[in-house]
């Protein structure tokens, strides 16, 4: 099941949209299959802001911000994951006990 607000953007302040959906989790060592996220988009058409979020951890999953500009590519810190295609939507991180 998916609920979807009309918010304002946070990036411009026009009308844009906020998903909800539940992610299942992948089973690891220290997490098991049966727990899940809810997961919040939030996506403005006229400025083209996109932020996924974890609501469960608050942990950001991917951003993009066209008015925030960089003098130089942004490079991941030191040990990061880097996702795949297939990954994207996966949790880096176990939810806490």
């Amino acid at each position: 099941m998916q609920i979807t607000q009309i918010v304002h953007c946070p990036d411009c302040g026009k009308m844009a949209q906020r998903h909800f959906r539940l992610q299942a989790n992948i089973s690891t060592d220290s997490a098991p299959a049966d727990t899940s996220q809810v997961i919040a988009r939030t996506e403005c058409s006229a400025c083209d802001y996109l932020l996924d979020i974890c609501v469960t951890t608050g942990q950001v999953i991917e951003s993009y911000v066209p008015s925030v500009r960089s003098s130089q590519p942004l490079t991941p810190p030191p040990g990061a994951q880097i996702l795949s295609e297939e990954q994207q939507w996966t949790p880096i991180r176990p939810l806490p006990a």
